[in-house]
């Protein structure tokens, strides 16, 4: 996994206006800042876009800028896996009191100029997805790519008796701890079952000398079954005869309740006719009252009758009038809303000419920024063809150097020739190379002559060679370099140029047709103020209105006079419910004095009727006094029948229970026969998996892991320690060592070898240890990430250099340097000031009052 680009939104200490971070080109970079200003956290960024997971924070809530009103978070990176480019896309949503924090992830692939999504259905699916093309989880990055404060010498640093366990932790030989966990687990398991299985067939031996007992109790019990029957045999008899006795009590009862009804309902119906009677009595009492009064009650409604017809009248002019109220009350109202409507259009317009005619007035100003602007790029045009010269010049440099180095290599091949030619005329049989005769002394002396002063020249011209190469290298440098700063220079001045020509464009556009909208607009604000002056938004509303005024002063309603009738109407209503009172009385006199002779003969009928039916109750009554005596003796026999049944259901129980043992204890050979098989083979998996707990345990396969890989990362430390100090430096890591008294022991000691010697890893300087816990580090973490299948091409060391001297410093610079070429990208973190200009890119970052900033500088 390779970082291209990386951008922050909310993310812990920075905001929104973090602008994105562009890696690309990068190789080797310092991120320099103040304590707390946000460093590591970029890097903290990456890992949580990548897994979900950063080294702070202990919820996604936690890592959410902490600001008022901020309640989410965002991080977009692009990064290149193999010969793909992909963006991952992870945000997260604040938790509530109401509802839990969201999360959202999105993975896209970079195809043919676009993004494309490969997002599974689930988050978990995408997030299985990321980590299977990485080859990578989070734990194994951060062991291996990250080097974080503190842990570059945690290896190295510790006494020799602990290194093993920390490589253990850092090979992540915990997933062997737990299958010897399991194993003894299991050995566990089996062990409490054996001993289940021995208790449970002891128990089986006493169960089985319980079966004498059991046929014994089975004959008691059938006994006691008999006499039970007999007993409850004798009560039902009993309880019969008692309960024919009580059915004939019970139905004399139940007329007596019959006779009760019977009068209940006939005091019921004196109530009815008592009640008709006293409403009889009252309304003759009423009319007679009333027909006293008949003359005023005739008069009083006919005046009430009178002010009913007056206020009918006045109430049809009232209605009328609102109708007009609400008629003129619409049409005030239509008006103004049109006057509204017309003086709210006149100021849209006069807006809209103050717009137009300030866009306008700009025109000349903006028409000379872009002649200058044509000029500049006619300028630029120049500046173009004598950079296309300059890599012209370039390119032929380039070429003549590539037939220099041809033609060098050729002079070889011929000077390597001619030199084994000369060593042939050294020999005293040596023939002549064309006829191949015999040479004398003198004809190889001239030949070798011949050969010499041919040998001289192709060297000579050799050198000429190399010589102009050079020199075409010196010139083709500087050529480069100011080729490089001119494109650079002129690519950044000519997009600008065009980006401004295309902005005064556009604006030259828009004032030339603000001015022709300017004419458009000025003659629809004369029309729109004519039309306001001579009122034309509401003409026929004006007509109208005036109309119904005319209306509204003929109809003539005076509401103080309907007032006045409305109150009299009230005063007099009372007269019209005496008269219809009156009007009732006269009808209903008769008829009434009727009903109340009627109902005084029909109570004194029934309140003798209600005394025969009261004696017959009290007869009735006298006869079952012996019922509840009855009701005793047969629940007190039913009791003692309940009693024998629930005996007997008992009894039975047992039996059933006794045969059921009995039964079971048939079985219990056979089930104490496949007990001591089992009980065989609990023991024979105790034992393996004994056995397994001891072969995964640290000093089992987790010891052979390591004593394997040891080579290795001795051999990949010994690689990079090379590098950083020209070979002079070796390690070894032993295994084993002496005692004073002869004998081997397990350790795990570094041992260094230089130009002075061999000696313990305790023995050399600050920086020379530096080298070795980095060179260990780093090779410890290759290890890790070939043991997962992916790769390793970035190293991250987030590492406290304040306690290293400028010496130590220098060392630092050095080692880093020694082995960048081993990566596609290097990042160093550190609040040193002094190491800003040391590395060829810096990423400086910043504390300030809106969040943390991060700028990349070359």
């Amino acid at each position: 996994m390779i970082p291209c680009r990386l951008r922050m939104k909310n993310f812990m200490c920075y905001r929104e206006n973090m602008p994105p971070l562009d890696f690309e080109g990068i190789h080797v970079a310092c991120l320099c800042g103040d304590n707390g200003s946000g460093k590591s956290s970029i890097f903290d960024a990456i890992t949580w876009a990548l897994w979900g997971e950063a080294s702070r924070g202990k919820s996604n809530d936690d890592l959410i800028y902490s600001s008022p009103g901020t309640n989410e978070m965002e991080v977009e990176l692009e990064f290149l896996s193999g010969n793909d480019r992909y963006r991952v896309i992870r945000k997260h949503v604040r938790s509530t009191s109401t509802k839990s924090g969201q999360s959202l992830l999105d993975l896209q692939l970079y195809h043919q100029g676009a993004f494309k999504s490969l997002s599974e259905h689930t988050k978990t699916q995408t997030q299985e997805k990321i980590q299977s093309l990485l080859h990578l989880d989070y734990q194994t990055f951060i062991n291996s790519a990250m080097i974080l404060q503190g842990r570059a010498n945690e290896f190295s640093n510790k006494r020799p008796g602990e290194r093993k366990e920390i490589l253990a932790n850092i090979l992540d030989l915990s997933f062997y701890d737990q299958l010897e966990q399991q194993a003894r687990a299991f050995s566990d398991l089996r062990k409490l079952e054996s001993a289940n299985l021995e208790r449970d067939m002891d128990g089986l031996g006493l169960k089985l000398e319980e079966k004498t007992r059991l046929e014994e109790t089975n004959k008691t019990i059938h006994e006691e079954l008999q006499a039970i029957e007999r007993n409850k045999k004798t009560i039902d008899n009993d309880i019969l005869k008692y309960r024919k006795e009580r059915e004939s009590l019970v139905a004399r009862k139940e007329q007596m309740g019959l006779l009760m009804q019977q009068i209940n309902s006939k005091k019921n119906e004196v109530q009815v006719w008592q009640k008709r009677l006293d409403d009889a009595t009252r309304y003759i009492e009423r009319s007679n009252k009333i027909m006293t009064n008949s003359a005023e009650i005739e008069n009083g409604y006919s005046e009430y009758k009178k002010t009913v017809t007056q206020d009918e009248q006045l109430n049809e002019k009232l209605k009328k009038s609102l109708e007009l109220l609400d008629r003129k009350t619409k049409l005030d109202k239509f008006i103004t809303s049109a006057e509204n409507t017309y003086s709210n259009e006149r100021k849209i317009l006069l807006t809209r000419l103050t717009e137009l005619s300030v866009k306008f007035d700009k025109l000349p100003q903006i028409r000379e920024k872009r002649d200058q602007l044509l000029l500049h790029q006619a300028d630029l045009e120049k500046i173009e063809a004598e950079i296309e010269e300059k890599r012209k010049q370039y390119n032929q440099i380039t070429g003549l150097m590539g037939n220099l180095a041809a033609l060098n290599s050729e002079l070889f091949s011929t000077t390597e020739e001619i030199r084994k030619k000369i060593g042939m005329m050294s020999h005293a049989d040596a023939t002549c190379p064309l006829c191949e005769s015999a040479l004398g002394p003198d004809g190889r002396s001239r030949i070798e002559h011949k050969l010499s002063l041919e040998l001289e020249q192709k060297v000579s011209q050799s050198r000429e060679n190399t010589a102009k190469m050079a020199n075409s290298k010196a010139e083709l440098a500087l050529l480069e370099k100011e080729l490089k700063q001119k494109e650079l220079s002129f690519k950044s001045d000519r997009d600008n140029t065009k980006q401004q020509l295309a902005v005064m464009e556009k604006e030259i556009q828009e004032a030339e047709n603000a001015g022709e909208e300017l004419s458009i607009k000025k003659t629809a604000l004369q029309k729109l103020e004519d039309d306001i002056k001579n009122k034309k938004y509401a003409a026929d509303e004006y007509k109208a209105l005036q109309a119904i005024e005319h209306e509204q002063q003929s109809l003539g309603y005076d509401p103080t006079s309907h007032k006045q009738i409305a109150e009299r109407k009230i005063s007099l209503q009372n007269f019209d419910v005496l008269y219809k009172e009156l009007s009732d009385a006269k009808l209903q006199y008769d008829s009434q004095q009727n009903a109340r002779a009627d109902s005084e003969t029909t109570i004194t009928r029934m309140q003798s009727e209600i005394g025969e039916l009261t004696k017959q109750h009290t007869d009735i009554a006298e006869q079952i006094t012996e019922l509840p005596k009855m009701t005793e003796q047969i629940a007190e026999l039913e009791k003692q029948l309940n009693s024998l049944t629930i005996e007997d259901r008992n009894i039975r129980d047992r039996l059933a229970e006794s045969r059921e043992k009995l039964k079971q204890l048939d079985l219990l050979t056979v089930e104490k026969q496949q007990k001591e098989k089992s009980l065989l083979k609990c023991k024979e998996d105790e034992s393996i998996y004994a056995e397994l707990a001891l072969y995964f345990s640290k000093k089992g396969i987790q010891a052979l892991i390591i004593e394997e890989t040891l080579p290795e990362i001795e051999n990949e430390a010994n690689l990079l320690l090379g590098k950083m100090t020209d070979n002079r430096m070796s390690l070894a890591l032993e295994t084993q060592r002496g005692t004073k008294k002869g004998d081997m022991i397990e350790t795990l000691d570094i041992k260094i070898a230089d130009e002075l010697g061999t000696r313990t890893y305790d023995m050399y300087s600050g920086g020379e240890t530096f080298r070795i816990d980095l060179a260990l580090r780093i090779a410890i973490s290759r290890l890790l990430v070939r043991r997962v299948g992916a790769s390793m091409p970035i190293l991250i060391i987030d590492e406290g250099f304040g306690t290293q001297d400028d010496a130590g410093l220098e060392k630092l610079i050095e080692a880093i340097n020694a082995i960048q070429d081993d990566f596609e990208k290097i990042f160093i973190i550190t609040h040193l000031e002094e190491l800003k200009d040391r590395f060829p890119v810096l990423i400086n970052v910043t504390k300030t009052a809106d969040g943390s900033m991060a700028y990349i500088s070359q």
